[in-house]
């Protein structure tokens, strides 16, 4: 063998072990890549229900909150017809007077 032929040996297994770690540092960046891309999808999911929920929830209590302000003005108004007086707060738009006859 020629001196030439150690050299051209060198480099071919110095070019062979840089593309194996080139194929295996690819490997494990694609597995990492993936499980990320699988953690961002799952905590996308649960972000989205837990909004879902929210909104079903702030809905629900619109609605109950409605609700309690209807009851309350009703109160208010059969209270001031048995008092003969007026229902509501200044500034709570639900003044007015109740006359006798009123329901």
């Amino acid at each position: 063998m020629k001196t030439g032929d150690y050299a051209l040996i060198a480099v071919a297994f110095i070019s062979g072990l840089a593309a194996y770690l080139a194929q295996r540092s690819a490997s494990k960046a694609s597995t990492t890549g993936a499980t990320v891309t699988s953690r961002l999808d799952a905590e996308k999911e649960a972000y989205e229900r837990a909004r879902a929920f929210d909104l079903q929830t702030i809905e629900r209590q619109d609605a109950e909150l409605r609700a309690l302000r209807s009851e309350v003005t009703t109160l208010r108004v059969e209270l001031a017809r048995f008092t003969g007086g007026t229902y509501g707060s200044p500034g709570s738009g639900l003044g007015g007077t109740v006359q006798p006859g009123d329901h």
